[in-house]
């Protein structure tokens, strides 16, 4: 399915950004880190997952996989009134596959669908605006800024190091150093619906400025 909508010229990075936490704030259930499939379990659409090892046991090859979904990590397609999240549960670690559910729900969520049901049909430059979108969605969802300066404002020392992020919101190392670099930055959204946010994980954010204090 393709539409009329037109994709982006450039990532809408802050769109992106507060769609997460917006879906956090109505979606997410306090705890942390943070079930991107109990979110997409709360969403009020119809989602289900199909993994590589599944694909594999009916017969499809793994070049078969890689070149139908064009990723060694998963993807997002329409189907049966909704949408199938693929993801390579194989060769991958758990946070990678966590990201990768938070990256293709992001497309969902940011609507990329819209433009096209599959997604393997546009430019290249199409492609690539679109999965910075993905990434940027999928960052937020799992490390919010918001939460980050929360914690960093209880902290005596007012800092806060990558190996922290990664261990209370479980992702990599690679991403929350990433995280560190955009909250130096003036680029990210560390004030968005803080107040919100805090409210909502109220009682794991306790627990961490004891451990961080």
């Amino acid at each position: 399915m393709v539409c009329n909508m037109e994709i982006p010229e450039t990532p809408r990075y802050q769109y992106a950004r507060e769609k997460a936490i917006d879906t956090l704030i109505e979606y997410g259930n306090g705890v942390l880190p943070i079930s991107v499939k109990n979110i997409i379990y709360n969403l009020p659409v119809n989602i289900r997952y199909n993994t590589f090892s599944n694909l594999l046991k009916s017969g499809i090859t793994m070049s078969e996989i890689l070149d139908t979904y064009k990723s060694n990590d998963g993807a997002v397609v329409q189907c049966n009134n909704g949408y199938c999240i693929i993801y390579n549960d194989i060769d991958k670690p758990s946070q990678r596959i966590r990201f990768t559910l938070a990256h293709e729900l992001g497309h969902i969520v940011l609507g990329h669908l819209e433009f096209d049901g599959c997604l393997y049909r546009l430019s290249n430059n199409e492609y690539k605006v679109l999965e910075t979108e993905a990434n940027q969605f999928a960052s937020q969802l799992l490390s919010p800024e918001p939460l980050i300066r929360d914690i960093l404002k209880q902290s005596k020392a007012r800092i806060i190091y990558a190996n922290q992020i990664q261990n209370v919101f479980d992702i990599s190392l690679e991403s929350a150093s990433c995280v560190i670099k955009r909250l130096k930055s003036k680029r990210g959204i560390s004030s968005y619906k803080e107040g919100e946010l805090h409210t909502l994980y109220s009682k794991p954010l306790k627990e961490i400025y004891e451990l961080y204090d």
